[in-house]
Order: C-alpha cells, then sequence, then structure tokens
C-alpha cells in the first residue's frame, strides 16, 4: 500500500533495447536502447514518469552480463 509515509518503492527503471537476432549466423545487432521508469509523486496518488533519455554503450555491457547465459554462442554487432 502507498502512503505518505511509508512507499514501497523509491523509483522504478527499466532498460529496452531494439534487437535483431539472427539464428542462423548466431548474431545479435543491437540498434540502440532506451532508458524509462517512474517515481513516487509526493502528495498525489500515481507515480510520475522519469525523463527518457537514450542509453550508451557502457548500459548495454553492464545489461549484458544478465543475458549472457541465454546468448552463449551469439556474436554482437553495436549499431549506436
Amino acid at each position: 500500500m502507498y502512503t505518505l509515509f511509508d512507499e514501497p518503492i523509491s523509483f522504478w527503471k527499466s532498460h529496452a533495447y531494439a534487437v535483431e537476432i539472427d539464428k542462423e549466423t548466431k548474431t545479435l545487432i543491437v540498434l540502440g536502447g532506451i532508458k524509462w521508469g517512474f517515481r513516487p509523486s509526493y502528495f498525489k496518488l500515481r507515480p510520475t514518469a522519469t525523463i527518457s533519455s537514450a542509453l550508451l554503450k557502457d548500459d548495454w555491457h553492464r545489461d549484458w552480463e544478465l543475458l549472457r547465459h541465454n546468448f552463449k554462442d551469439y556474436k554482437i554487432v553495436m549499431k549506436f
């Protein structure tokens, strides 16, 4: 339950990538990405959207560590 004095989450953010997957050549082509999310608004019931921004190659490398086990034999091609 969200109240003024006890909030369960301070913010929520997500990364979304545009990726082409070629299963024949086992290639991931990363076209770009965006960071977006929400944060609670004081004195309002609904959260406020954060300002969206483009993701950088450093963001991809950090996120890739979480995805690596799903695409073990794939080669990565960066197009952004």
